[in-house]
């Protein structure tokens, strides 16, 4: 068996790391890209929500309440529903006021919105 000099190994070693952090930034990217897309895709489902519930939009489907057609339609609980409605208006009053760091995810959205507030 042919023996590594020290350097060979060194450099091999700086070759694994490098690898691994290429590897590791990638999955960071990655990771920020989807949970940026999550965080914007469950605000626009709620604005959805928001938008059959007000113009009960969900008769047209047959449904006599929203919380039949979610049932129904996506087999969703009205309490989630309600959840993601609150979320995604809470986040629209927040992205207006200049300067405000936003919550990063819904559970930080939900969590906000138990603080009372007196100009909701």
């Amino acid at each position: 068996m042919m023996m590594m000099d020290e350097g060979a190994i060194a450099e091999r070693d700086i070759t694994r790391r490098q690898m691994k952090r290429a590897e590791l930034q990638s999955l960071v990217d990655e990771y920020s890209t989807v949970a940026e897309s999550v965080m914007s895709g469950f605000i626009r489902c709620g604005e959805i929500l928001t938008e059959i519930s007000t113009k009960k939009l969900y008769e047209a489907d047959g449904s006599k309440t929203m919380a039949a057609f979610l049932k129904k339609e996506w087999g969703m609980e009205n309490r989630r529903a309600q959840q993601l409605m609150a979320a995604s208006d809470a986040y629209a009053k927040l992205n207006k006021v200049p300067g405000l760091p936003l919550p990063q995810n819904e559970r930080q959205l939900r969590e906000l919105l138990k603080v009372p507030l007196r100009y909701r």
